[in-house]
């Protein structure tokens, strides 16, 4: 019982750290992507295209 038990919470362990960084991993790109839309957005709603840059620097930072 004793080996199952502590097998078990090996497993239960490494998903756990997975699962972690995934996480970080998914907020990262979110993060970025944010920062491109940002960057998008302003290039479309102002005469600067060079804002596009500034939002994808934007996300980069926040990552």
């Amino acid at each position: 019982m004793s080996e199952n038990s502590n097998k078990r919470q090996k497993i239960i362990r490494k998903t756990i750290e997975a699962a972690d960084g995934l996480s970080l991993g998914i907020s990262m790109v979110v993060a970025i992507l944010i920062g491109i839309g940002v960057g998008y957005l302003l290039k479309k709603f102002t005469p600067y295209p060079w804002l596009f840059w500034l939002g994808v620097f934007w996300g980069v930072a926040a990552a």
